[in-house]
């Protein structure tokens, strides 16, 4: 079977299918984002539960 010539030149597939993928990217980086934030947010939350642990055991060491 011979190979078809393509229905579009690279070009103008390029410009029909960028919105598509940028669409994509878009998703793919307010996930990124979303996630950056919630990590950040167990950071703060894990830092202060070993401050209060370690105070804990200061206090019960005394």
């Amino acid at each position: 079977m011979a190979a078809k010539p393509p229905r579009f030149a690279g070009k103008a597939w390029a410009e029909m299918s960028n919105p598509g993928l940028n669409s994509i990217v878009g998703v793919r980086d307010a996930a990124i984002a979303a996630s950056a934030a919630h990590f950040q947010v167990r950071i703060v939350e894990a830092f202060r539960s070993l401050m209060l642990d370690l105070l804990l055991v200061a206090v019960r060491s005394v």
